[in-house]
This record gives structure tokens, sequence and C-alpha cells, in this order.
């Protein structure tokens, strides 16, 4: 009697199981890190070197909580690099080497219709950009959707444009977390 009564619930325990499954996201393994990239599992954080932002981040698995991409590109193609498999990020970092090319190496300007590239990351807390980045165009949508974020760091982006960078900050106007704001190093002399 027992064995039937295990067997007649046995379909809802299999709901029961998936449903569990389904709750808990799965955890970043050594087997899903891409390649180019250094994953450490315990912190669900993902180091990846590339000459591609947009290739590189297409890689990154879905569970990842922290992203840090360092760039070797001459040209960062921000705006078309698609988050959108990336909700769960909770930091994001854009950096580059001090190289030879630190001062050369620069984000492609966006456009007003990329200025959405950041809206998938709903749980996103603290966001570093330091490559070089003058916002060339006025982007007040830019960090329309980044409600949680806590800490934006700008800092090294250098020869950015105040104007326009005020006019994103629009995006702010929801934002009850932002806490921390770092610009060190964000306009500098031409020569």
């Amino acid at each position: 009697k027992t064995m039937n009564t295990f067997t007649m619930n046995l379909p809802l325990i299999f709901t029961f199981a998936s449903l569990i499954l389904l709750h808990f996201p799965t955890v970043i393994s050594e087997d899903s890190c891409p390649v180019n990239c250094t994953c450490n599992v315990s912190q669900q954080t993902i180091r990846c070197r590339g000459h591609s932002l947009v290739n590189v981040t297409s890689t990154i698995p879905s569970d990842a909580i922290r992203y840090v991409y360092e760039a070797l590109e001459e040209q960062v193609d921000l705006g078309g690099t698609n988050f959108s498999h990336l909700s769960a990020l909770e930091f994001l970092c854009i950096d580059t080497p001090y190289d030879n090319k630190v001062l050369s190496r620069s984000m492609i300007e966006l456009t007003p219709s990329q200025q959405t590239v950041f809206s998938p990351l709903i749980n996103l807390k603290e966001l570093k950009i330091g490559v070089n980045w003058q916002i060339d165009s006025e982007l007040p949508e830019l960090w329309a959707n980044l409600h949680m974020l806590e800490v934006l760091d700008l800092s090294n982006t250098r020869n950015m444009d105040y104007a326009n960078l005020q006019s994103s900050f629009q995006g702010f106007k929801n934002c009850t977390h932002l806490r921390v704001l770092n610009l060190y190093n964000t306009q500098t002399m031409e020569v």
C-alpha cells in the first residue's frame, strides 16, 4: 500500500522537483566558462579579455552575477552589445589594460536608438566603465532602467562631454539606490 501511494504521488513529486530547479538558478561551472575567460564559481564571476565586447558578451552564461570585460580592441562597440540574457547580473565592468593603446582605445559613439543598451540589466547594482567614452549625443534614457544601481563609476573615460553626460543623468530620476558616482579623470586636455 505504501509503494502504491508513492507511485501515485510520483507525478506530484516530479512537478515539485521541477519547480524547485526552476526557482533556483544554475551556477556557473568550469565547463560553462567561455573561451578567453576565467570563472570564479563561488562568486559567480566571469573575467574575460577580448577583441569584441559584442562577441564575448554573447557567450556569457545567463546565471552570471559578476562580469568583467577587459577590452583589447581599439573601438569598443557598447551599443551593438546585447545584454538581454544577463538580467541576473549585479556587477558589470568594462575596462581596458593600461597599455600603449589606453589613450586611443575608445567606445564607439552610441546613437539615440542604442541608448537602451543597459535596459535588460534590471538587477545591476554596480557599473564601472573605464574605457575612453566621450558620449557625443544626448542620451536621456541611457540609465533609465537601472533602478537598483548603487554605484556608477565612469573613472578614466577621458574626454567626456559633460553636457551630454548630464543629459544622460535624467535616467536616474526614478533611481533611489544610487549612492556613488565616480567621475575621476573623465575630462582631460587634448593635445
